[in-house]
């Protein structure tokens, strides 16, 4: 017995022995680590952290206890984000270990996004992240009533989102799509971006249903909607436009307002109503519209008195009564009219003639910012006639011949403008000017074109000429597609009115130091190849 005890005793001791080696290894390796950076403060050492990724960052639990308890910070996480299967990077980002870890471990999050086909990875981790910056949701029927529950864990746990965006593919579920709404409105956030492609929303207009809970404080500065008409019920888009999820929100917000976004995807060609001037009753507040003509256009500014930027569609309009609204709205500093939405599609000129000619006969126009679609083979009238309007409206800064957004931006003007539009631009006001040509094949016209921008850079120093330059290559027709690494969405949209072959690029032509000028900050990309004329 004895010997199997003096055994036993050796073998617990030994288990000892190597315990205490292993925690003494471990205070070394603390003391080691917290004398590299103990001299750093929290703050600095949270801005080395900010440097790892998200995986790198739970490691570094691992290295000591200070590490640990500033890695599982909020300081640490509230400017992150986790992007799940939403668009390129999320589909690439999207590792089904990470994503857990992070909803598991991570203490809040500045950003959380979710694409469509991956709330699997979601479906069933709990939520307890606080997201404090913005929160973007791909939902279908399935997954509507986890989006609204994911909104409302917000509200519980004191989170206030500021910018929401959600996109709802036909949701069958009308009480998940009811549970949202009131989710985003508890929430209370500053913008709102909604995607609505629904099939049927009928359950929406049914009387018997019980009206939707508007109890939270208006909160909406932005709102951005954009209604989908490829897919339709049994009774057509028309029942259902204005959406009655525009009309709730709207009308939810009305006191807060200031920036409006109303898109149309009528990706079917239906015949869409216009929309009645009253839904904006209320938005006393509101500064920025975008959206198609309305019904009742002159109605519009009485509605909304403090309207000074309109983004406004052309087509379809009642001409007579929105040139009424333009002889009276001189309280407008920023105006785009976009005579079209696509390449295949027309622009409406006259009626864009007439808006602005409107506008700049009242001589009291405030007006500073001027976007227009410009047709692929104007008439000499046209350039005429806008000469005028430009030529009256004294206080133009900025002038923009293609007001359609870049990633749309696929009609570009056959040919630079002629040189009497390019010195009614030589005001001493003039600063920013946006052209989008096509370039003929020769060098003739590149030369004459580029000498009257050296004129207009002599009259006006000030002045910074930007814009997308197509450039036809001589040549038999090619299948090539054209050369635009730069340009990716062009490639996808590419209008077939021009070359086989051809080239793009952007150019900025401008006389001035760089300091002076807003767009050597804000201009049409990175990619841009800068140009400066002595």
């Amino acid at each position: 017995m004895a010997p199997r005890k003096a055994k036993r005793g050796a073998k617990r001791a030994s288990r000892q022995r190597g315990a205490g080696e292993k925690q003494a290894k471990d205070r070394s390796w603390d003391v080691q680590t917290e004398g590299a950076t103990g001299l750093l403060p929290d703050g600095l050492l949270l801005e080395v952290l900010a440097y790892l990724d998200e995986s790198e960052l739970l490691l570094a639990r691992a290295v000591c206890r200070r590490w640990r308890a500033l890695a599982m910070s909020p300081a640490a996480w509230a400017e992150r984000g986790l992007n799940v299967g939403l668009g390129p990077e999320g589909c690439r980002l999207a590792s089904p270990g990470l994503v857990r870890a992070v909803l598991r471990q991570a203490p809040c999050l500045g950003r959380l996004y979710i694409g469509e086909g991956h709330w699997p990875l979601v479906q069933h981790e709990p939520m307890r992240l606080a997201v404090s910056d913005s929160v973007g949701l791909q939902l279908d029927e399935g997954t509507a009533r986890r989006g609204a529950d994911i909104l409302r864990r917000q509200v519980e746990l004191g989170a206030r989102p500021k910018n929401i965006e959600v996109a709802i593919c036909m949701p069958f579920c009308v009480w998940d799509l009811r549970r949202m709404l009131e989710a985003i409105n508890d929430c209370q956030p500053e913008t709102l971006t909604f995607v609505a492609n629904f099939e049927s929303d009928y359950g929406l207009r049914l009387p018997h249903k019980e009206p939707l809970k508007t109890g939270a404080r208006p909160s909406l500065k932005k709102l951005t909607f954009l209604r989908d008409f490829q897919y339709h019920g049994q009774q057509g888009p028309l029942a259902t436009w204005p959406h009655p999820t525009l009309r709730f929100l709207i009308a939810s917000h009305a006191a807060t307002l200031e920036d409006v976004r109303l898109y149309v995807d009528n990706a079917s060609r239906f015949e869409v109503p216009r929309m009645p001037s009253s839904l904006l009753m209320g938005c006393v507040r509101l500064r920025m519209l975008c959206c198609s003509a309305l019904a009742d256009m002159p109605a519009l500014l009485m509605h909304c008195p403090a309207l000074e930027e309109l983004a406004l569609d052309a087509q379809d309009t009642d001409a007579g009564r929105t040139t009424r609204f333009f002889r009276e709205a001189s309280q407008l500093r920023r105006l785009a009219v976009r005579g079209h939405a696509r390449w295949d599609v027309a622009p409406h000129t006259e009626d864009t003639l007439a808006f602005l000619e409107a506008l700049a006969s009242t001589g009291r126009s405030r007006l500073t910012s001027l976007s227009f679609s410009v047709p692929d083979a104007p008439p000499p009238a046209f350039w005429g006639r806008l000469v005028g309007v430009i030529g009256r409206l004294k206080h133009l800064e900025d002038v923009d011949t293609d007001p359609v957004p870049p990633p749309r931006r696929v009609r570009v003007q056959r040919g630079p403008p002629p040189a009497v539009f390019l010195r009614a631009l030589a005001a001493p006001a003039m600063r920013t000017l946006q052209l989008d040509c096509v370039l003929p094949c020769g060098a003739a016209c590149t030369a004459l074109f580029l000498e009257e921008l050296r004129r207009l850079m002599a009259a006006n120093a000030e002045l910074h000429v930007a814009g997308l330059a197509a450039r036809c290559v001589c040549g038999p027709p090619s299948a090539a597609p054209l050369s635009m690494a730069a340009c990716p969405w062009w490639r996808r949209r590419a209008p077939p009115s021009l070359c086989a072959v051809a080239t793009l690029e952007f150019f900025n032509v401008y006389g001035h130091a760089q300091g002076d000028c807003k767009w050597h900050n804000t201009g049409p990309g990175p990619w841009i190849r800068v140009v400066q004329w002595d």
